[in-house]
């Protein structure tokens, strides 16, 4: 009885190795998963440290063969505790490396104070045969303060009204403290209308402005020394400085989505000077955030857009100047700078 109940263990142990191959030859029949060679990608945040509500810029970069597509994170209106928004996208082609380049920008903000991650954005890699694969480059974290004082444990009282004891002085003398002030000032007054002095002369106009600062920018010739990163942001703060100016819109102080978006509902620029200072802000952005290095012609083309904005955006009846206070007739690297196409 006892070898009867030793055979059977042992037909039933052989049965379920059987068993397990003949399972793991079925579960063999799925091709393996197609894993993405040659992808790159990276993510950045700046600051990494910053107070409730403050703006962090994300940038997210891929880098992929010839042969390989990618598409970028589907993300809706929060990731994790932050809100996100993506404010800027850029793709080119290598054609030194043969890859393509793709990069893009996001605004966060999160509105909690503590130390949080930003979750991994995942692309999606495709080969054109049908595999495809999902890809991140990792979470970040990220410090956000609180904008309270740590040391105030609660408001503090209001303090007490100033003893009269603390001004000794009788009101008469205060009288005639005043009283001589007067008599000072419409002496001085009467002093500089003898001397006939002219009034103020009234500030220069924004364009006029404008146009010195960018011929000042060419003179320096930044692009060819390589400092493309200080010339795009030169370049960006000129034109912003003159809408503030032109305009009345903080653009030194708004992000570019921002900034479109007051210009649009404003309606102080047209859809075509909309569009032209759009992707001029957007360029610079790119080099400025997102470390995208632009070609000679590209700096050109930036240069030459700037101008076309201001020549477009002055007030009517005012002729560019000429000589020192306004660009040469052509920007950097050869590109026209007239009142072009856009």
């Amino acid at each position: 009885m006892g070898r009867r109940a030793m055979k059977r263990g042992w037909i039933c142990a052989v049965g379920a190795v059987f068993c397990a191959a003949a399972v793991s030859r079925g579960g063999g029949a799925s091709a393996a998963a197609w894993t993405p060679e040659g992808l790159r990608i990276a993510a950045s945040a700046s600051p990494t440290r910053v107070t409730v509500g403050d703006p962090i810029r994300f940038t997210l970069a891929v880098s992929v063969p010839d042969g390989m597509t990618v598409s970028p994170p589907a993300v809706g209106p929060r990731a994790g505790v932050f809100r996100i928004k993506e404010i800027g996208r850029r793709s080119a082609r290598d054609a030194k490396t043969k890859r393509e380049e793709m990069v893009v920008l996001y605004d966060l903000r999160a509105y909690r104070a503590g130390e949080w991650e930003i979750p991994p954005l995942k692309v999606v890699a495709a080969d054109g045969k049908g595999g495809s694969a999902k890809a991140d480059a990792g979470p970040i974290t990220v410090l956000v303060e609180s904008v309270l004082d740590k040391e105030a444990k609660d408001i503090r009282d209001i303090k007490p009204p100033l003893s009269l004891s603390y001004f000794p002085v009788r009101p008469a003398a205060w009288m005639a403290a005043g009283l001589c002030a007067a008599a000072v000032a419409a002496l001085l007054l009467a002093r500089f209308r003898r001397c006939g002095i002219a009034a103020a002369s009234p500030p220069r106009p924004p364009h006029e402005i404008a146009y010195e600062e960018l011929s000042r920018l060419e003179a320096m010739a930044l692009p060819a020394a390589g400092c493309l990163g200080e010339y795009y942001m030169r370049l960006s703060a000129i034109i912003r400085r003159y809408i503030e100016g032109r305009f009345g819109l903080k653009a030194p102080e708004m992000t570019t989505e921002e900034f479109l978006s007051a210009a649009g509902a404003s309606g102080l620029l047209d859809p075509r000077a909309r569009a032209l200072v759009g992707d001029f802000l957007e360029q610079c952005d790119m080099v400025k955030f997102a470390r995208y290095g632009p070609s000679a012609e590209e700096a050109g083309r930036a240069f030459g857009a700037a101008v076309r904005f201001v020549d477009e955006t002055k007030p009517a009846g005012h002729a560019a100047p000429t000589g020192g206070a306004a660009p040469a007739p052509s920007a950097p690297h050869g590109m026209e700078v007239g009142g072009g196409s856009g």
